[in-house]
């Protein structure tokens, strides 16, 4: 499981085309690492991975590295803030049983709700709850829809921002 947060918590994905843009970012990085995703939530100033990857931290640091590099670049270049530091950094557990990866996965695919953006996962459109409804992953959407994870402990102390136009 990965978090990342931008610098200072800042909202920095403010309008609905900078996560539209992040989202595409992601899934081309990721379809280049070749690693298999259960599930993942884009917010204004965070986002969370439940992914299978390799154990090696030189792949998983130069994937973060990569992506964050880019995107950076990205959201400066279209807000014209040259230089600005996004990413404040990321956090990573690894997750060896299998019940664990599903209370996570339910975890990250119930986040848009759990932070109020909507009123069910579904309807985000910057997380895979989303998307399962039309491909589904390891988890059906059903499975992750029925799983409370309410016990799951976990750095989640974002307040993220409803999107604009």
């Amino acid at each position: 499981m990965f978090t990342a947060g931008t610098l200072h918590k800042a909202h920095i994905f403010r309008t609905k085309q900078e996560p539209d843009d992040l989202v595409q970012l992601f899934l081309r990085h990721i379809a280049g690492a070749s690693w298999e995703v259960d599930a993942w939530s884009f917010f204004s100033n965070h986002y969370h991975l439940i992914a299978r990857c390799p154990l090696d931290g030189k792949t998983v640091s130069s994937f973060f590295r990569d992506f964050h590099s880019e995107s950076s670049s990205q959201i400066n270049h279209s807000q014209r803030q040259p230089g600005r530091q996004v990413w404040h950094q990321y956090w990573d557990t690894q997750l060896t049983h299998e019940r664990s990866v599903l209370a996570r996965s339910a975890y990250v695919w119930h986040n848009p709700a759990r932070h109020k953006l909507v009123p069910e996962a579904e309807s985000y459109r910057w997380c895979s709850a989303g998307w399962d409804e039309q491909k589904h992953g390891r988890y059906s959407a059903s499975t992750l829809r029925s799983f409370q994870p309410s016990a799951i402990r976990t750095l989640d102390d974002f307040e993220p921002i409803l999107l604009t136009d």
